[in-house]
């Protein structure tokens, strides 16, 4: 499970009723398309930025850096 400690910007974001936020995080590497599960994901809300402290890919991603 990656853990993240760092500050996201979500680009957009749609909560479908199975919990799964499907989203397009700016990072400092550039995007990232992910599916992170919603129970696994804890978003403290700053404004326009978010802070994911830890979140379960349910599936691959190549530009992830924790």
């Amino acid at each position: 499970m990656p853990i993240f400690s760092q500050q996201v910007r979500l680009e957009s974001r749609r909560l479908d009723y199975y919990g799964e936020i499907y989203t397009k995080i700016r990072t400092s590497s550039g995007l990232l398309n992910s599916v992170l599960e919603l129970s696994e994901l804890t978003i403290l809300m700053r404004s326009s930025s978010y802070t994911i402290r830890y979140a379960r890919l349910s599936k691959k991603t190549t530009n992830l850096s924790p």
